[in-house]
C-alpha cells in the first residue's frame, strides 16, 4: 500500500489540491458572496470581425454562444484552476526534502493555501463582476510550470509556453507584467540564452499584436493611450496610482510572506556572487508588481499580482523554510491568515478604508484612497473634471473636460455601488449628445441590463431625462447608455478640427 501510495504520490498530491482549492473558495464565498454580474464590454469583443484588445473572450462567448453566466463560471473555473495550481506547488515544495507530511507542514500548507485563497485574486473574481483577471492568471501559473518543467521538451516547450502567454495577453493586455516577472525569473534560473528561448518568441508576437491593436480598446484603454500614460513617468503614479494604504491591502499577507522568503533565499545563497544575483531577482520582480500602476491607477487589484513573485520563491526556496517546526513562524502565518481575512470586509464597506475596487485618484480634486462617500436623496454626482463624479466612470468615456465627459462609443457605462438610501427611487440625468434636427439620435439606458429609458434626442444641449430606480436593484447599481450613432464634432458641422468619436456629453446625474 505505501508503495502504491509512493508511486502516485504526484496523482494523489493534484487530487487533493484540487478538493482543499474547492473548499477554500466554498468557505471564501461564504465570506464574499459570488454574484454573477454584466460582462457586455467583454461580449462586445470578437476576433474574426475586428482585432482588438480583450476581445478573446468575446469571441470564444459568440462562437460557443455563451452569455454572462458563461462568463461567470469560466472565471470561477480558471480561479479554482489557479489555486489549485497554486497548492500543488506549495504541497510538493513541503514534501520533497523528505517525502512526507507530518502535521507541522500539514497546518503550514493550510495557512499558505488560506493566504492565497482569501487574496486580492479571489476578492476580484468574486467582487468587482467585469474583472476576469483570474483567467490570464490560470494560464500564466500553467506557463510558469511548463517553465520549471525538468524534463526536456526545448522544441515543444517554448511553443507551448508562447501560445498560453499570447491567449493570457489577448483576453488582457497588461498580462505583459506577468510577462516580465517570468522573464527575469528565467534569466536568473536558465541563463540568458535559454531564457531568448523559452520566452523570446512571446515578446516578438506580443508586439506584433500591440502594435495591430495600438489604438483600439474594448473594456478599457487603447494601448497607445497606456502608452502614453506611461511616458508621463512617476507623474502618473505619484499623483493616480500610488496610495500606501490600498498598495498594503491590495499585497495583504503576500507582502509580508514575500518578505519573509526573500530574507531566507538571500541567507541560503551558497557565495555572494549568487547572494547578488538572488537580490536583482528579488527587487525586479517587485518592481514587476508595482509596473501596472504606471498606466493604470487601479491599485490594489494590480499589486495584488505579488502573488506570481512569492509562489515562484516557495518553489525555489524547496519549502526549506517552512519544514522544520519553529513556534514563531507558525504563529506569525496564523497571524498572517488573520491578517488577510481582514481584508475583505475593508473593502466591501465604502466607509471603512477603502472601496470595493479600490481606486487610488483625484475625487474632490484630494488625492486619497476611494473612500466613496455614502449617497442619499437630492445628492448630485458632476462629471467635469477632478470631480465627484468620475471615479464611477468605467467603460467608453474620454478623459473629463471643464464641463463633463463625452462618451466614444456606442456603450459607456457607470457602476455605482454607493447608494445607502433606500429612499431613492429616481435619477435625472443632465447631458449633451452629438444630435440635431438633421442627425437625431436614439438614446437607451439600462439599469443592471434592464431597459429604463429610450428616446430619441435632437439636440446639443439642455438634454435631461429622469430614470426609475428598479425595484430589484441591490448593491451595485450598472448604468449603460446606448446610443444609436455616435458622430465627430467635425461632422456634425460644430468643428472644423475636432476629428474624436462623441456620443453623450455627461454632465451631472441627481438623486431623486
Amino acid at each position: 500500500m505505501m508503495t502504491l501510495m509512493a508511486r502516485h504520490r504526484n496523482e494523489i498530491a493534484k487530487l487533493v489540491s484540487a478538493i482543499f482549492a474547492g473548499i477554500l473558495l466554498y468557505l471564501f464565498s461564504l465570506w464574499v458572496p459570488f454574484v454573477d454580474g454584466f460582462y457586455d464590454e467583454w461580449q462586445k469583443g470578437d476576433l474574426l470581425v475586428e482585432i482588438r484588445p480583450r476581445a478573446l473572450l468575446g469571441t470564444v462567448a459568440n462562437i460557443f454562444n455563451f452569455g454572462s453566466s458563461g462568463f461567470g463560471i469560466l472565471k470561477l473555473v480558471s480561479l479554482w484552476g489557479w489555486l489549485t495550481l497554486i497548492i500543488w506547488q506549495i504541497f510538493t515544495a513541503l514534501t520533497l526534502p523528505t517525502k512526507k507530511i507530518n502535521l507541522y507542514t500539514t497546518f503550514v500548507l493550510i495557512y499558505l493555501s488560506f493566504i492565497f485563497a482569501f487574496s486580492t485574486v479571489a476578492q476580484m473574481t468574486f467582487g468587482p463582476r467585469m474583472f476576469i483577471d483570474s483567467v490570464p492568471y490560470f494560464l500564466v501559473m500553467i506557463a510558469y510550470l511548463f517553465f520549471v518543467k525538468k524534463e526536456g521538451g526545448l522544441v515543444w516547450r517554448p511553443i507551448i509556453c508562447t501560445l498560453l502567454l499570447l491567449t493570457a495577453i489577448a483576453i488582457h493586455e497588461k498580462t505583459i507584467f506577468d510577462v516580465s516577472i517570468l522573464s527575469a525569473y528565467l534569466l536568473y534560473k536558465k541563463g540568458v540564452t535559454r531564457a531568448l528561448i523559452l520566452i523570446g518568441p512571446t515578446y516578438i508576437f506580443s508586439f506584433i499584436f500591440l502594435l495591430l491593436i495600438k489604438d483600439r480598446a474594448l473594456a478599457g484603454e487603447s494601448p497607445e493611450t497606456y502608452f502614453n500614460i506611461l511616458k508621463k513617468g512617476f507623474d502618473f503614479f505619484v499623483d493616480y496610482s500610488f496610495d500606501l494604504p490600498t498598495l498594503l491591502i491590495g499585497g495583504g499577507a503576500l507582502w509580508v510572506l514575500y518578505g519573509i522568503l526573500c530574507g531566507f533565499f538571500i541567507q541560503t545563497s551558497p557565495n555572494r556572487r549568487e547572494k547578488r544575483y538572488r537580490v536583482v531577482l528579488i527587487i525586479v520582480m517587485l518592481l514587476g508588481c508595482f509596473a501596472p500602476l504606471l498606466v493604470a491607477w487601479d491599485t490594489n487589484r494590480l499589486v495584488g499580482l505579488i502573488w506570481l513573485p512569492t509562489i515562484v520563491l516557495i518553489v525555489e526556496t524547496g519549502g526549506l523554510i517552512f519544514i522544520k517546526p519553529n513556534k514563531i513562524q507558525f504563529i506569525t502565518l496564523f497571524l498572517l491568515c488573520f491578517l488577510q481575512l481582514a481584508v475583505p470586509p475593508i473593502l466591501r464597506y465604502p466607509n471603512m478604508i477603502v472601496a470595493y475596487n479600490s481606486y487610488a485618484k483625484y475625487i474632490y480634486g484630494e488625492k486619497a484612497v476611494i473612500m466613496m462617500p455614502p449617497i442619499h436623496k437630492g445628492d448630485f454626482l458632476y462629471f467635469k473634471d477632478q470631480s465627484n463624479g468620475s471615479a464611477y466612470l468605467r467603460n467608453g468615456w474620454n478623459g473629463p473636460e471643464s464641463w463633463g465627459v463625452w462618451s466614444r462609443e456606442k456603450d459607456s457605462t457607470i457602476i455605482i455601488d454607493a447608494i445607502r438610501d433606500p429612499s431613492i427611487t429616481y435619477l435625472v440625468i443632465d447631458f449633451q449628445a452629438m444630435a440635431s434636427d438633421k442627425l437625431p439620435q436614439f438614446l437607451t439606458v439600462f439599469i443592471n441590463n434592464q431597459l429604463v429609458s429610450e428616446s430619441t434626442i435632437t439636440k446639443m444641449n439642455g438634454n435631461m431625462i429622469k430614470l426609475m430606480i428598479p425595484k430589484k436593484t441591490e448593491g451595485e447599481m450598472y448604468l449603460r447608455f446606448n446610443l444609436s450613432n455616435p458622430t465627430t464634432p467635425i461632422a456634425l458641422g460644430i468643428s472644423a478640427d475636432d476629428g474624436r468619436m462623441l456620443g453623450i456629453g455627461l454632465v451631472s446625474i441627481q438623486f431623486e
